[in-house]
């Protein structure tokens, strides 16, 4: 494509038409810095637009903001002419970002917006198109890039900054704006890991259901309300807390087992290295006894207690399922 190196005015730019906007608005302050003491080591790039005089920004909209920022009345840039193909225009935008720096699957979905609007929806053009531009982009994944678009924004940037899965912010297409948005909120603040994320929200979007309210309702309970907003809070604890909470609600009978069962456990008195653990949901009348030993005679140690806990009449109390039945 064939373009002129020319110095422009920053004032004959138009930064309000972002057609070709990859990145997020904010620059970094590194870039900030390196512009002001460097200059412009990239050129940006710009469309003359056919109707007047003015230009519409292709690549380097972070570029050109530090640069009025920094109050310089001229820029050198990159120019490609009105008749500029929006093909040309986006293989261009993609490449100049891909090739300095790895983009977040926000930025990514940007990308592929562009190139299925001048594929006409082909995915498996559009990806075809991305690979050559150092976007590694399957048909599958630009389909869903897509989806995120239409998501709100907190939950747009929730997935950008690496505190969202993807999938879990497509998984917010069941519920309204409000939940969505309360959700992309907890993980902000909580940073769960991707397991954390679909545990919760699985767990949220079925008592949602169960009490016919939705996600947000849920969220605005004085129960997680508490601990989400927490000040001074260890995080990790609170997410902790969060997710106990949580079961116990899904969950009350067999929380409830569970914890007459721990402290049933307490009673038996077992010594470190030894464990009991229930069956998964009482759902078996198997239980499972662990020990821990590194030397033989420890394990001869361990043979003597256990004579002795077997006789222990809290073992019998332990085994006993009744209190599973209790509301």
């Amino acid at each position: 494509m064939q373009a002129e190196t020319l110095l422009i005015s920053l004032d004959a730019i138009d930064t309000r038409d972002n057609r070709y906007q990859i990145s997020d608005s904010g620059p970094p302050e590194a870039l900030s810095e390196s512009i002001g003491e460097a200059g412009l080591i990239s050129l940006p790039w710009v469309q003359q637009q056919a109707a007047d005089k003015a230009f519409r920004i292709v690549a380097g909209f972070r570029r050109i903001t530090v640069c009025r920022k920094l109050g310089w009345p001229q820029v050198t840039c990159r120019v490609l002419p009105a008749g500029a193909s929006k093909l040309s225009c986006w293989k261009i935008a993609i490449a100049d970002n891909a090739v300095t720096r790895s983009l977040n699957l926000l930025e990514q979905a940007r990308a592929a917006e562009g190139l299925m609007d001048v594929c006409d929806g082909d995915a498996k053009q559009a990806a075809q198109l991305a690979g050559p531009l150092g976007l590694r982009v399957n048909p599958e994944l630009i389909r869903k890039l897509i989806r995120l678009l239409a998501l709100p924004g907190p939950v747009q940037q929730a997935v950008a900054q690496n505190r969202m899965s993807l999938n879990i912010a497509l998984d917010l297409e069941s519920v309204d704006e409000s939940s969505a948005v309360a959700f992309a909120g907890l993980c902000q603040n909580l940073k769960p890991t991707v397991n954390h994320q679909q545990e919760i929200f699985t767990g949220l979007y079925e008592l949602a259901r169960l009490q016919d309210k939705s996600l947000a309702d849920v969220l605005a309970r004085s129960d997680f309300s508490e601990i989400l907003h927490a000040t001074r809070a260890d995080r990790r604890r609170q997410l902790q807390v969060l997710r106990r909470t949580l079961y116990n609600m899904r969950f009350p009978n067999l929380s409830r087992s569970e914890a007459a069962f721990e402290q049933k456990k307490k009673n038996l008195g077992l010594p470190e290295n030894m464990n009991i653990s229930a069956p998964s949901g009482f759902e078996s009348n198997v239980y499972t006894l662990t020990i821990r030993f590194s030397l033989s005679r420890q394990l001869c140690d361990c043979a003597e207690k256990l004579a002795a806990i077997s006789r222990n009449p809290e073992l019998e109390n332990l085994l006993d399922r009744s209190f599973n039945e209790n509301p």
